[in-house]
């Protein structure tokens, strides 16, 4: 995970180092064109490839969790266009540029029409998988239900109270579905399925299921701290040890730091519930992340329990 400190250098890496093996596959740039400028074509590529598909799917991804939403958007949407003129509206790659492109949507468009907005993207990605079975269930296929399941939550909490329940049991079905598929792939000690883990995690909070949302974030933080100490390592295999809760790990571990640390408030749990938000604190402001809504969050909790 980055620190915000050397994001605006990754940028700048990624506009001039990594878009320059794929810009020039595009058909109709003009010279000396700008990423994301006008020289970029609206459609059209040369010898596009699954392969194609996939690297232009992870610069999107990457320049839309740098903060360029314009870049992403032209990006992804170009490939998407290009697979389906190319022929290949039906293969892996194409629902991994619809997945990110939804994705993209919730990042860009905040509120409810961002929401819908991704969940109509997940849903066309999802529809190739149920033309095409012979197309591999995999991890790709799994962050593409998860991503489903994270809209479906956001888009419960906008609900009107007498239909949140069912729409946050609509959403843990979805995320349980996700769960099956990390773990039929050996992705038990992933930061990706410490993230699912989350995500059900809530589900049941917001059911009002405090013991197994507390066993389920529980498990998410254990997860995250294995994926952390030894990255690249998701397998079934469980670590020899774990040390302290407050190992340092990425946002998504400060994130489910945050909703642990509620879930404890909820259940009585204050000592276990302050600590949790201090170690929150401390990782999202050691990472330059105190911008995101989790960090806000535990400085409220924390004030609500009395302080450090």
């Amino acid at each position: 995970w980055l620190n915000a400190s050397v994001v605006e250098a990754m940028r700048s890496w990624f506009l001039e180092v990594a878009w320059a093996e794929l810009e020039p596959q595009l058909t109709g740039r003009a010279a000396g064109a700008v990423p994301g400028g006008e020289g970029m074509p609206v459609s059209g590529w040369a010898g596009v490839t699954e392969a194609t598909l996939r690297r232009c799917a992870a610069a999107g991804l990457l320049a839309d969790n740098l903060g360029d939403h314009t870049l992403a958007a032209r990006i992804l949407e170009a490939s998407l266009r290009a697979a389906k003129e190319e022929g290949l509206g039906e293969t892996e790659a194409r629902c991994l540029v619809q997945s990110h492109l939804g994705t993209l949507s919730r990042h860009a468009e905040p509120g409810l029409p961002g929401l819908e907005r991704a969940l109509e993207h997940y849903g066309e990605a999802l529809a190739v998988y149920e033309r095409q079975p012979g197309l591999a269930r995999g991890v790709d296929y799994a962050n593409l239900v998860h991503a489903k399941a994270i809209a479906l939550r956001g888009k419960a909490g906008c609900c009107a109270p007498a239909d949140r329940r069912a729409a946050f049991a609509a959403c843990l079905e979805t995320a349980r579905a996700a769960r099956r598929v990390y773990l039929d792939r050996h992705q038990r000690w992933s930061e990706e399925y410490g993230n699912l883990l989350k995500t059900v995690g809530t589900c049941y909070a917001e059911l009002g299921a405090q013991d197994e949302a507390l066993q389920v974030l529980e498990a998410a933080a254990r997860t995250f701290r294995h994926a952390c100490a030894a990255p690249g390592e998701g397998g079934s295999a469980a670590p020899a040890a774990l040390d302290s809760e407050g190992k340092e790990g990425g946002p998504w571990h400060c994130d489910t730091l945050v909703e642990l640390a509620k879930c404890r408030a909820r259940m009585g749990e204050r000592e276990g519930a302050r600590r949790a938000f201090t170690d929150a604190i401390a990782g999202l402001e050691c990472l330059g992340a105190t911008g995101r809504p989790a960090y806000s969050q535990a400085r409220e909790g924390l004030d609500a329990l009395g302080g450090a």
